[in-house]
């Protein structure tokens, strides 16, 4: 979500991530040259002052879309939500964060941080009038992964595949990181989550999935690049495993997001696909497979197929090759930018998505004849925060009686396997949290809660927003070895009492500096 600072109070921090003490078990015309010149912090974020070349007056430089010599190629990329050194992270004078529940998954086992499959059934289409469509309520559903960047914040070189790399962001010697989120689409009326049959607005009818790296072009200190500050790769699995397009910052296209190459892979809404990714020695590895029709798509993160870093001075792309950065999945194991402690995790994007009813977070776009704000809904009233978003009939499927095909909802097997050395091992620890934090106190107008009084920005103390608030939050419930994202609780399924499940945010202190920490809730994963 896009949103203008408003000068409100802003927090002297350090730049830090999650830090938790646990028990450890097992286009085509170019644009002009420009010089960015130094200015003012936003919220403890500065701009460099850099010397930025030419490029195409569209492109990926800036997944936000804030780029000050580049517009974005699409109106709908999706980007991870930084933190910035106060906490809330504002790119070019925007605040940028959004709603993304998360589950990660944890253990100290060698091969959990890089080599990890998952199972899971898509959410199958409304059959009840009324019913809510998947991609109003989640723009994406997305496992997410560390890898390694040296040109991405904090500048510094990073290790392939080695708990050798620390990223708590208590150090400028943690190691370059960047975000991967493979994200899974869902069928939308214009296509405009980038799955359509054919042109830009036309509907699509199939789920589609795209390998997306986000890095960040800042400093240990908090100084960014505001020509490219949040840069993407992005690229769709496919059948043969080559792009379809450019997929590097610099180089991409409208081609590069528009899915009407017969290469893409899809899915049927309700079909059981596994998923998995792990190292090679030319790049990260993803593939998914659809176990109930057949079929597979598949990508490597490597040079050879027009990946590239970005300069955090010039904005330039280097051919690169991602690989993952740790060997394990410890508790520290994190991305030191990123607002969520980001390990193997799975991540429901949420609130993307809600009718234009003129309060102050609209962002309203037009995709054919669809209008709709897109932004983030900072007000939570939305469909995503209703009951009646958020199915809870449950229906066993016959492609795995350890699954369910639950409408509306994000199901899959609870956790990850890992696969080292011949040995599947799961994930004995599962980590709850949300950025929700960031956005009370980055809203529109001014903080809506104190990160410094103890559980004051957690999800349940979503009435700060006011009479607006649409009264509920989806959460995740497990059930046996299943684990589903919504509204599912009743008989035999775990809620975790609810929004509850999250934690909360808590202050802490480094001497008279003021920190802000995300604390999820941690579980013992006994499936």
């Amino acid at each position: 979500m896009r949103r203008k600072s408003t000068g409100s109070v802003v927090l002297a921090s350090a730049a830090i991530a999650a830090t938790m003490v646990l028990m450890m078990l097992p286009g085509t015309s170019l644009g002009h040259p420009s010089t960015v010149g130094a200015s003012s912090s936003h919220s403890g974020v500065s701009v460099l002052k850099t010397s930025v070349g030419k490029f195409a007056k569209q492109g990926g430089l800036d997944c936000n879309g804030d780029s000050t010599v580049q517009k974005l190629i699409r109106p709908t990329i999706e980007c991870i939500d930084p933190r910035g050194p106060s906490g809330s992270f504002l790119d070019n004078g925007w605040y940028v964060g959004h709603d993304e529940p998360n589950m990660r998954f944890i253990s100290n086992v060698a091969g959990s941080g890089n080599n990890m499959e998952y199972l899971m059934t898509l959410p199958a289409a409304p059959t009840a009038a009324g019913g809510i469509p998947t991609y109003q309520n989640t723009i994406a559903t997305w496992f997410g992964l560390a890898v390694c960047d040296n040109n991405s914040d904090p500048q510094t070189t990073c290790i392939n595949d080695s708990d050798v790399n620390t990223g708590l962001g208590t150090s400028s010697a943690d190691a370059g990181s960047a975000v991967v989120e493979v994200q899974f689409y869902a069928p939308s009326p214009q296509g405009f989550l980038g799955c359509q049959n054919g042109p830009h607005t036309t509907a699509s009818t199939k789920y589609c999935v795209a390998l997306n790296i986000d890095s960040l072009e800042c400093t240990f200190a908090g100084a960014c690049n505001s020509a490219c500050t949040e840069p993407v790769n992005f690229a769709y699995l496919t059948t043969n495993g080559v792009p379809v397009a450019p997929p590097s910052p610099q180089l991409a296209t409208i081609n590069t997001y528009i899915g009407n190459q017969s290469s893409i892979f899809r899915m049927s809404p309700g079909d059981q696909v596994e998923f998995y990714m792990h190292d090679t020695k030319n790049g990260l590895y993803t593939q998914v497979t659809d176990l109930t029709s057949g079929g597979s798509g598949h990508m490597v993160a490597s040079a050879a197929n027009g990946f590239m870093n970005t300069n955090l001075t010039t904005c330039a792309g280097t051919p690169y090759s991602f690989h993952p950065e740790y060997s394990t999945a410890a508790v520290g194991n994190v991305v030191p930018w990123a607002a969520l402690a980001l390990g193997p995790s799975m991540d429901v994007e949420t609130g993307h998505y809600e009718a234009c009813d003129n309060d102050s977070d609209d962002a309203c776009v037009t995709v054919g004849s669809h209008t709709f704000s897109y932004g983030a809904d900072l007000d939570f009233d939305g469909v995503p925060y209703t009951t009646t978003g958020w199915s809870t009939s449950l229906a066993p499927t016959t492609a795995n009686a350890g699954a369910v095909n639950i409408q509306d909802i994000i199901p899959g097997m609870f956790g990850p396997v890992s696969h080292s050395g011949g040995i599947a091992s799961g994930y004995p620890i599962f980590e709850m949290e949300t950025d929700i934090g960031l956005t009370l106190y980055e809203e529109p107008t001014g903080p809506l809660c104190d990160l410094l009084l103890p559980n004051e920005c957690s999800v349940d103390h979503l009435s700060y927003v006011g009479s607006t608030f649409g009264g509920f939050y989806p959460y995740w419930s497990t059930r046996g070895c299943t684990m589903a994202f919504g509204n599912v609780h009743g008989s035999g399924w775990d809620a975790y009492h609810g929004i509850k499940g999250y934690g909360f945010t808590q202050p802490t202190a480094s001497g008279t500096i003021a920190l802000w920490i995300t604390n999820g809730a941690f579980y013992t994963n006994a499936c």
